[in-house]
């Protein structure tokens, strides 16, 4: 807990690169969020595995069932569908699950930045990335 709070930190402070560091410090592969964020600060970084081991959590969440009632997961998988495969598809499986009132506000905030932003700022908005 301490090690991630300790990274947000770092992010707010547009420190990414020790952010980095103490996330890559943590175990990943249980945590797919702490995953996602990581390789999203590695694209914010400019770092070329990122665009590879982004590929491979999209590729891993499109095949896997994924629905609203796994709220931050579904909006990652949403998130990644409008990075690889467009606005137009994100939004399409974004209408799908309008109406679970339980993550409405979820629901609205990612369309809301789909409809507004680029695919990279997305994906930096998630993580409160600047």
């Amino acid at each position: 807990f301490f090690r991630l709070e300790k990274a947000k930190y770092y992010i707010v402070n547009n420190q990414l690169e020790q952010a980095s560091m103490v996330i890559k410090g943590m175990d990943l592969e249980n945590e797919p969020s702490l995953k996602l964020m990581d390789i999203v600060i590695d694209l914010k970084l400019q770092r070329i595995s990122a665009i590879t081991e982004l590929k491979s959590i999209y590729l891993q969440y499109s095949k896997d069932e994924i629905g609203p009632e796994e709220s931050n997961i579904f909006i990652y998988k949403i998130a990644l569908i409008n990075y690889f495969e467009g606005k137009t598809e994100a939004l399409k499986v974004l209408n799908k699950a309008k109406d679970n009132n339980e993550i409405k506000g979820l629901i609205d905030f990612i369309e809301l930045n789909i409809k507004n932003k680029t695919k990279k700022d997305v994906l930096y908005t998630l993580f409160n990335i600047n």
